[in-house]
């Protein structure tokens, strides 16, 4: 397995995870203190839901060990590089097992000197055991850590004198430990934490190396568990390194992408499939499931749930699905009982909030796409109840048929009715009908397709702009909208807004954003002003690009979407909207609407805004926010760095439980091949390729086994379907 390696890495951050602990600092081998859901904290080492050490820190003969020569991530852990002109070098391999709750340091310190040396290693360690995100919520309190060293088994204790968390550092070698001391680094005061130095002292000939290895052990509960863990990890190392590595290594043949003439975007996919078991999270007493990303992000939501399953069904991760939807209906029954799904669960079991008005259809989506990959009808059969119930809940607060509430962009005062809470909650009665269907509930399934069709006939109706030729961003009336484009035009931050907000000078972007963004407003609310005392209407607001989404679902397609879309670029364009931060999440909603309206070289356009992000920040990821801001790695990515080989290009709607796959490819002369080797549906490994002979499309197919069909409209010419 290749990984990639920087030369004069800076403080850019890496990560290392296992499916209960993980870690995060910087490629030059140090780490920093950072973060926004809990300041300075969301990097260091972590077992959610506890941190466990603000970072580990090397000295030799007294001097810090900073400044690598380069940084290698690798799948499975990293290595660093260091060296001290002819005095040494320094190699620093790291890695979290699998499964423990701890880590793995291992080292190899060279004597590059022509003489015998004595090395003094000291081995820093800073503890900071405190409780994740929203534990105040749950009553759980920070206490003052303490550090220990047990001489008789040469290893550090760290405790919380408030919890019974507990972790253990053991090393391969005899040490001695100092307590009391400061990190070398210059960090901010915190008193509730422990620091402590584990020195070994080594004589070392001539061109010859010292290998020392340093593990961690975790446990929530007790001394004894913690000694337990880091005992099994110094032992099993080996072991443990070898498991992780052939771990990646199935994960690498699984979902294989071979792209003719791009091999960027060939590295980007596979490193999003290690990423896809980067963000598998195991908490006792909560739950498994895949979280949304990190630094900010390592715990578990509603929508973005939606966004990362596709690429893990891609990769045959039925169960890890599975999971993360029990978890989130687990705690939305807990919270809201009535349906609604949750939006953000802290790794505590907290939620922080009871959810948007899309993420309830979103969620009932997310158990279909599930049962059409893995044709798990139990599962079906399990969620079914409970996405009723949810579908219920979008009813009771719809006047005929569009639901009021928040969507997916998260402005204040976006939240009457939405275009993406519209569509999404005839997205959700789609999906009610078809799963009603599936469980021979004929009548089920025709309510629901009323109600879909019915919504849908209203939100063409209310929503179109013909003067655009796009659906507006929100449907209101004049006093609703009155309050909101007064307030937007201040701060998208805030609702409503004080006087003395808008003295602040709260605002969104930078000057000649604020000046279109109030010209806008201005307009929004000249509209509103010549309304009638409780009308209602379709607004333009900013840009959203929500139109679009119907092409998404395919509720639109050929001309009619095509028209759509072309509406939609010619606004932005018109209105110079210049969307600088993009979000990666967005151009893979796009690039599947484009697949729906075969617009190849779109999709490709897409792509390529993509690929220029691609390790701009950590080796092997890309950023919540192109080209390099928000989360350093973002699950949901995986939607455009994954999903549309699958989705977009190659035209893959699998149907397991039928065992039958339709084929709806997009494609042409400007892709040369496109294959997808080991892609799993049903548990099965399906071979599914494109390549261009002549004038004719090629699809091939290595089908698993007789008992499958394939599907696929071959109508046009130039289009042929080979089955092997």
């Amino acid at each position: 397995m290749k990984g990639i390696k920087v030369e004069k890495p800076k403080q850019k951050p890496y990560l290392m995870t296992g499916h209960r602990l993980y870690m995060i600092g910087t490629q030059d081998g140090l780490f920093t203190e950072q973060g926004e859901h809990m300041p300075y904290e969301m990097w260091g080492v972590w077992a959610p839901p506890v941190k466990v050490l603000n970072g580990f820190w090397f000295q030799i003969n007294g001097e810090l060990v900073c400044d690598a020569r380069s940084y290698e991530q690798l799948p499975y852990g990293g290595e660093f590089q260091f060296q001290r002109d002819r005095e040494w070098s320094f190699c620093r391999f790291q890695f979290v097992p699998q499964e423990a709750c701890g880590f793995c340091v291992e080292v190899r310190l060279k004597n590059l000197s022509e003489e015998k040396k004595e090395y003094e290693l000291a081995f820093g360690i800073q503890s900071n055991l405190m409780p994740v995100w929203l534990s105040e919520r749950a009553g759980i309190e920070d206490g003052q850590d303490e550090i220990g060293w047990n001489e008789e088994k040469n290893h550090v204790v760290l405790k919380d004198s408030c919890n019974p968390w507990c972790g253990v550092v053991k090393c391969s070698e005899k040490t001695t430990f100092e307590r009391g001391k400061t990190p070398p680094v210059p960090r901010r005061d915190n008193p509730k934490t422990s620091y402590g130095e584990m020195t070994g002292k080594f004589v070392i000939e001539p061109g010859e190396e010292k290998a020392v290895t340093y593990v961690l052990g975790f446990s929530e509960e007790s001394e004894g568990e913690a000694e337990k863990e880091a005992a099994f990890i110094l032992e099993k190392k080996e072991f443990l390194l070898e498991e992780k590595r052939s771990i990646y290594q199935k994960i690498e043949e699984t979902a294989e992408l071979c792209f003719e003439g791009q091999p960027l975007y060939e590295e980007m996919y596979r490193w999003s499939k290690y990423i896809n078991d980067w963000i598998w999270r195991e908490v006792k007493g909560v739950g498994r499931g895949v979280v949304a990303g990190y630094a900010e992000f390592p715990w578990w939501f509603g929508n973005d749930t939606n966004y990362i399953v596709p690429a893990l069904l891609m990769q045959g991760e039925y169960e890890i699905c599975k999971d993360t939807l029990r978890l989130v209906r687990r705690k939305s029954e807990e919270v809201c009982g009535n349906g609604r799904v949750v939006h953000e669960i802290s790794s505590n079991g907290v939620v922080y909030y009871e959810g948007m008005t899309t993420e309830t259809p979103q969620f009932a989506d997310t158990v279909w796409m599930i049962y059409e990959w893995s044709g798990d009808l139990e599962f079906l059969e399990e969620m079914y109840e409970f996405c009723v119930k949810g579908m219920d809940w979008i009813e009771s607060i719809s006047e005929d048929g569009l639901p009021r509430g928040y969507g997916i962009s998260e402005i204040a005062g976006l939240d009457c009715f939405c275009c993406d809470t519209a569509l999404l909650a005839i997205r959700g009665y789609e999906i009610l009908a078809k799963m009603s269907d599936c469980l021979d509930r004929k009548e089920d399934a025709d309510c629901y397709r009323r109600k879909q069709n019915h919504t849908w006939e209203v939100f063409k109706r209310e929503f179109y702009l013909p003067e655009y030729g796009i659906y507006g961003d929100m449907v209101a009336t004049k006093e609703e909208i009155t309050q909101r484009a007064d307030t937007w035009q201040y701060t998208l931050k805030s609702f409503p807004i004080s006087d003395e907000e808008k003295d602040m000078g709260k605002y969104p972007e930078e000057e000649k954003e604020k000046e279109k963004l109030r010209k806008r407003m201005r307009s929004v609310l000249r509209e509103a002003e010549e309304m009638n005392e409780g009308e209602r209407k379709a607004f333009y607001l900013f840009g959203f690009g929500h139109s679009t989404i119907p092409l998404e679902f395919g509720y639109l397609t050929g001309e009619e979407g095509a028209k759509i879309y072309d509406s939609q670029v010619a606004v932005q364009e018109k209105e110079k909207i210049k969307i600088e931060n993009m979000m990666p999440i967005m151009a893979a909603r796009t690039m599947i609407g484009l697949g729906n309206i075969k617009r190849l070289d779109g999709i490709l356009e897409q792509m390529e805004k993509i690929g220029e992000g691609f390790s701009k920040v950590m080796p092997g990821a890309t950023n919540e926010i192109y080209p390099e801001k928000g989360c350093f790695v973002q699950a949901w990515n995986s939607l455009a760095t994954m999903w549309p080989y699958a989705n977009s290009i190659l035209g893959v709607k699998p149907d397991a439980g039928r065992k039958e796959v339709r084929l709806d490819p997009c494609v042409g002369e400007a892709v040369s091949g496109v294959k997808l080797r080991n892609l799993m549906i049903g548990g099965e490994p399906f071979d599914i390729s494109y390549e261009r002979e002549g004038e004719t499309d090629v699809i091939r197919v290595k089908v698993p086994s007789k008992d499958w069909k394939i599907h696929m409209d071959l109508s046009q010419e130039d289009r042929r379907l080979v089955l092997e």
